[in-house]
């Protein structure tokens, strides 16, 4: 084989396909929430470019004596393209790894959004109760229900001064200030609740209650949805 075919074979096509990969490295579009980044994209640049120098010196090469110095650092330079391209690789698993997270994240934004809407529009009443039974979230409907009304400099709210009963035989149970009978370590279906306001006018419901449990298994509250069973009444009838 001739000097000018091994060249061409050895140096010139390595060195034509290294620019024609790096105009289409240059040409990758960076999308946003795509997996190619701007970094993954110039460390690539970067990775053909140190293989193109030592092309490009041995092309050079053959038609002058290159120092040694300039040498040794062409083939320094040439063996960077590993780290480089290993750089690459690692921003894109990071990219993709970021998308994949802002993805979920925006997944649960979304679902907590979506439940927020359906608590609010549901017609059945719906509350948060702490481990004493006090309401720390009502709905909209459970706030109409139980005449609540939010204190916006302490951040909770006030009832009218009713008093609760619960169980079997609600109206004949103890009454309470709050709804400490349904916050159980069990859940509970169907439970009459009597609430009767203090001008003597009361109201029947039938309350499912499920409990809330730290990690630990620590009961920390309990969360009940409920429907009116009855309509108003006064403590006559």
């Amino acid at each position: 084989m001739t000097t000018a075919a091994w060249s061409f074979t050895e140096d010139i096509l390595p060195w034509l396909a290294f620019t024609i990969a790096m105009v289409m490295v240059l040409r990758l579009p960076v999308v946003p929430g795509g997996a190619v980044s701007r970094g993954a994209k110039w460390f690539f640049f970067a990775s053909i470019a140190c293989y193109m120098i030592g092309t490009t010196a041995s092309i050079v090469g053959h038609g002058t004596t290159m120092p040694g110095s300039v040498t040794t650092i062409v083939d320094a330079i040439e063996v960077l393209w590993i780290p480089f391209i290993l750089f690459g690789v690692y921003s894109m698993y990071a990219r993709q790894q970021l998308n994949d997270a802002l993805a979920a994240q925006q997944g649960v934004v979304q679902t907590g959004e979506m439940m927020e809407s359906i608590v609010e529009t549901t017609p059945a009443g719906i509350l948060v109760l702490d481990p004493t039974g006090w309401i720390t979230y009502a709905n909209e409907a459970a706030r109409r229900l139980l005449d609540l009304e939010e204190v916006p400099d302490l951040g909770s709210l006030r009832t009218p001064g009713w008093k609760v009963s619960c169980g079997d035989t609600a109206a004949g149970s103890e009454p309470r200030e709050d709804f400490r009978d349904l916050v159980c370590t069990e859940p509970a279906d169907s439970v009459p609740v009597v609430v009767e306001w203090p001008n003597g006018w009361r109201r029947r419901f039938s309350a499912n209650s499920a409990p809330v449990l730290a990690a630990d298994g620590v009961l920390t509250g309990a969360i009940v949805a409920f429907i009116e069973s009855e309509p108003w009444r006064s403590a006559a009838h």
